[in-house]
């Protein structure tokens, strides 16, 4: 009984989200509102949880100068961020949490980017000792690789006011652009496959609750 139940219940909430095919309705901006909710309130869960508690916690157990400053700073970044509710009469304070917020996630995320894409991306346009390999498809598809990255890269140099475009610098520029607009559309054609595919799915489940529900009567 209770797959049946949790069952019926996704399955309304589905039809719900469906809904808006047919234009804006209260149905579907009750599930709307009930998934933000239900998000927000998980992740202010786990952030008490996991976060605050055991922060407090190892505060209030530790004796080490260093950790107990490291607690120090993020409690009052903490308070100044806290500023934000209420009458907001200090709400300027809060701006210096944000901006270390922010500033350490775009370092962070910076890092991220140059180790986990732009430096392989180039170790791996530069690895041409491939190129001494015996397969023929290797070979090709180590030269198409150099060929498109170079051409990317020289799509994105602008011509000087004035100058006309031809030659094979507007040729090669028009290429790599090409070679963007393709990389886009993949993009975008694995994106709508995903939302097709799980759209598909959530169909079936819903008829296989159905069909569970005409097998009870």
């Amino acid at each position: 009984m209770g797959p049946l139940v949790g069952g019926g219940i996704a399955t309304l909430l589905s039809l719900m989200v469906l809904s808006r095919v047919v234009g804006d309705n209260p149905f579907y901006r009750f599930a709307q509102y009930l998934l933000i909710g239900v998000a927000l309130g998980y992740a202010a869960a786990v952030l008490v949880g996991q976060t605050l508690v055991p922060s407090i916690v190892q505060a209030a157990s530790t004796t080490s100068l260093p950790t107990l400053i490291v607690l120090g700073v993020s409690a009052l970044l903490l308070l100044l961020l806290a500023t934000r509710f209420g009458r907001q009469r200090a709400s300027a304070l809060a701006n210096i949490p944000l901006a270390v917020l922010f500033g350490v996630g775009a370092a962070v995320a910076l890092v991220g980017a140059a180790r986990g894409t732009i430096l392989p991306q180039l170790l791996d346009t530069v690895a041409l000792r491939r190129l001494q390999a015996t397969d023929v498809s290797a070979i090709a598809g180590t030269i198409v690789l150099v060929v498109a990255v170079v051409v990317t890269l020289v799509s994105f140099t602008y011509r000087q006011r004035g100058e006309k475009p031809s030659g094979i610098g507007f040729f090669v520029r028009r290429l790599g652009r090409g070679l963007v607009l393709a990389t886009f559309g993949v993009f975008l054609a694995s994106a709508v496959t995903t939302y097709l595919t799980a759209l598909v799915n959530q169909i079936q489940i819903i008829a296989d609750w159905f069909t569970q529900v005409g097998t009870l009567f």
